[in-house]
């Protein structure tokens, strides 16, 4: 169950197993899961990616914990998958965890819970393009996290919007943004990538918007500290465009 649910994030499983998606990420593998002594000719490869994509994460919470504390602070992340970022903050001491997925991985929390002895919980919801809300039993919390989440979506400034209105203190955001001043939204020409929803909800592959949209966006927001996470050449995926922000009220 275990290697099936945290396909995508850096975990180490009993066996050892690593799992994630870092070396798709990185050069389009499908693999997912790797025993430490397994013989694939990969293994290194993927045991280290994955170590670097756990280390960008832990990397970003580093950030939060000092810039804003997450001890004592309620925790939210939304697009949550296994949960990485919600047991980690359970272990930095936020008064409370939570992760939202559209994916159930209630069953997934509560194993993990028992195993690190952390007390995250999973709200299982969904962002609606056509009401541009998150759906779903959840209300403010002081730090929100969001990873890799909006290049998916199609309506990304109500995206930004939504994100915003939960977050009481800290918003984090990682996803492509374009590098320019001017207010600019791109959409691939990869469309129906995850889905079959049709014009104007097909751009689900590689949506991006420009960093001066997103700095304006948060400031008419009523965050004051914008800061970009300096980007280390380890990180996932590798392009440039790739970039973690950190809006403070």
């Amino acid at each position: 169950m275990l290697r099936s649910s945290c396909a995508y994030q850096p975990f180490k499983l009993p066996g050892p197993v690593y799992t994630g998606a870092a070396l798709g990420l990185r050069d389009g593998s499908t693999i997912r899961t790797m025993a430490e002594d397994s013989d694939h000719p990969d293994r290194s490869a993927f045991i280290a990616e994955v170590g670097n994509q756990a280390a960008m994460y832990d990397r970003f919470l580093e950030v939060l914990d000092r810039d804003v504390g997450i001890a004592g602070k309620s925790f939210l992340d939304i697009a949550c998958n296994a949960g990485y970022f919600c047991y980690r903050a359970s272990q930095m001491g936020a008064s409370r965890s939570v992760g939202f997925d559209l994916g159930d991985y209630a069953r997934t929390f509560s194993t993990v819970n028992r195993a690190l002895g952390t007390d995250a919980t999973f709200v299982k919801g969904s962002y609606s393009q056509r009401r541009h809300e998150l759906m779903g039993p959840i209300g403010q919390f002081d730090i929100v996290t969001n990873i890799a989440f909006l290049c998916h979506m199609s309506d990304p400034t109500f995206v930004i919007e939504a994100l915003a209105a939960r977050a009481r203190k800290a918003l984090l955001i990682f996803s492509s943004f374009i590098r320019s001043d001017d207010y600019l939204v791109r959409f691939s020409r990869t469309t129906r990538r995850y889905s079959e929803r049709g014009f104007p909800l097909c751009f689900n592959g590689e949506t991006e918007v420009s960093d001066g949209l997103l700095n304006f966006a948060l400031t008419d927001l009523g965050f004051s500290r914008i800061i970009e996470i300096p980007k280390e050449p380890t990180w996932l995926p590798r392009p440039e465009n790739w970039r973690a922000f950190l809006a403070i009220r």
